[in-house]
């Protein structure tokens, strides 16, 4: 098994040591998942409850071709009186 390196590296730049040795500490703490898992839920609950929305309903004329239903009268068997 390959040993993980730490990360923190001697010749990563100042301020990026600086950003990884914080994160490693808060990720770190006990609360630290109950809290970020929290906050995950709420905002993919966030997302799921006003951005991804049914579109308003738009009033329509026709519905749609009906010409395949047996019993509309646009149908070729209505037309021929096959139907009973």
């Amino acid at each position: 098994m390959a040993e993980r390196q730490p990360p923190v590296a001697d010749h990563d730049p100042p301020e990026e040591k600086e950003l990884l040795t914080r994160d490693c500490a808060e990720a770190a703490l006990p609360e630290y998942d109950y809290i970020n898992g929290w906050i995950d839920l709420s905002g993919d609950t966030f997302k799921l409850t006003i951005e991804y929305r049914r579109p308003n309903p738009a009033r329509a004329n026709i519905i749609g071709p009906l010409h395949f239903i047996p019993h509309h009268p646009e149908h070729p068997a209505w037309r021929r009186n096959l139907l009973p």
